[in-house]
């Protein structure tokens, strides 16, 4: 399964996004008690490592069309369907 977000840019809006909105809610009044029992903190490792795993929105390692124009122009045929370890265990 391929990820949702893949381009480093996205990736850190993303993440920017996430932390913003953590640390904006952590100053509300209505937000108050839910962060006595739950700190922000927390929630900073924690929100970007569901987005990761199990969501899998944010792929740890990905590959673009870039590397198959590579590999086409090198001569290695590269199947569908590899995942990037697979692909790199191939270039190796």
């Amino acid at each position: 399964m391929e990820a949702l977000f893949t381009n480093d840019a996205v990736v850190l809006g993303v993440l920017m996004c996430v932390l913003g909105i953590i640390f904006y809610t952590s100053h509300q009044e209505r937000f108050k008690r839910f962060y006595r029992f739950v700190p922000a903190l927390f929630l900073c490792y924690f929100v970007p490592a569901l987005l990761h795993w199990p969501l899998g929105l944010i792929a740890p390692h990905w590959y673009d069309s870039g590397l198959l124009d590579f590999a086409s122009a090198n001569n290695i045929t590269i199947p569908k369907g590899l995942s990037f370890t697979q692909i790199t265990e191939l270039l190796e």
